[in-house]
């Protein structure tokens, strides 16, 4: 419904897309790195496709510039949450089942998915969105074990 009113305003108005904006942002625990999801929507005249980015910088070093670590292809509703592991070292994108793409393999007992998992150590980022190409590393409850994110992750439970 949003992107229908915005679509019919950018009709009337003439006007271009939205720009990228920033629509979720975490310091880690050490509040050495910040992570951000920045969002923008493309297609003619703003009218439908979503994607985000996921952009870490250091705001510590003089270096401020984020690294855009990954880019979606076109994902549902915002429902996207970061979470950081206590040792600051893994960061966690999770939302709700049909704002993003991923398998029933990754739908936790709560309805959040998982979605994207960032190792800054190793620089290594797995992802379960289903419309990547099969090249990509994804990832499941068993690579969470022994990384604290303040909350716990089962498998949905099914019949």
């Amino acid at each position: 419904m949003r992107q229908l009113f915005f679509a019919a305003l950018f009709f009337v108005l003439g006007c271009s897309p939205p720009a990228p904006r920033t629509v979720v942002s975490k310091h880690s625990p050490d509040e050495k790195y910040l992570a951000e999801l920045v969002e923008s929507i493309s297609g003619s005249m703003g009218n439908g496709d979503r994607h985000i980015e996921l952009r870490v910088s250091n705001p510590n070093t003089s270096k401020t510039q984020a690294e855009t670590i990954f880019k979606s292809p076109d994902v549902g509703a915002r429902t996207e949450r970061l979470l950081w592991s206590k040792d600051s070292r893994y960061l966690l994108v999770v939302g709700k089942a049909g704002g993003l793409g991923v398998g029933p393999e990754a739908v936790t007992d709560t309805g959040d998915v998982l979605y994207l998992l960032y190792d800054l150590e190793k620089r290594e980022l797995k992802c379960n969105e289903t419309q990547l190409d099969m090249t990509r590393k994804s990832f499941d409850f068993r690579d969470l074990v022994g990384i604290n994110f303040g909350e716990q992750f089962r498998p949905e439970k099914r019949n």
